[in-house]
């Protein structure tokens, strides 16, 4: 598919709003299904996890598409900000995918023998979750890094160029 000239910049605004809602909305539902904050209690700590390795998945499709608008608009700045913050998460969610393996071990042992089955796959589901999003986050923060590196090298180019001087044919 071809853009038109100037269409770009529309199309790169409208993928900041998407990923901007992508971002925000599926956070705003896990904070309302959660409810009030009991982070000392390991089965409202698993939970929590649980429910947030599923919550995490369109915020990185928002982030992914704010990347690619940070390329199309030449925004090296906030591609370089998404790279932090992308960074960051990452971190954040490995150390929650630590955790939640541990209260998933401490709590398996309260679980009756016929549920275990579907505990443990629930668990691994999350746990693999988990993993997959650290591996993209990863991915993204790598990208976004590497988008802004280029747009500082071609603004920096631009700005040292020759200016172009055409010789004058006077007699």
């Amino acid at each position: 598919m071809v853009l038109d000239v100037g269409s770009e910049r529309p199309l790169g605004w409208c993928l900041h709003g998407l990923g901007v809602l992508l971002i925000v909305a599926p956070l705003l539902d896990l904070a309302a299904g959660v409810g009030s904050l009991n982070p000392g209690q390991v089965p409202w700590r698993f939970g929590a996890a649980g429910l947030l390795s599923g919550a995490l998945v369109l915020p990185l499709l928002g982030f992914g598409l704010m990347l690619v608008a940070t390329a199309i608009l030449d925004q090296p700045r906030l591609s370089r900000l998404l790279g932090v913050k992308t960074a960051v998460l990452m971190i954040g969610v490995l150390a929650i995918l630590v955790i939640f393996g541990l209260d998933a071990l401490q709590i398996r042992s309260q679980i009756r023998m016929d549920a275990r089955r579907a505990f443990d796959l629930a668990s691994l589901k999350a746990i693999l979750t988990f993993g997959f999003e650290t591996v993209v986050l990863a991915i993204l923060s790598v990208s976004a890094f590497r988008i802004a590196r280029a747009g500082s090298d071609r603004r920096a180019a631009s700005r040292h160029r020759a200016p172009l001087v055409v010789p004058s044919r006077d007699p």
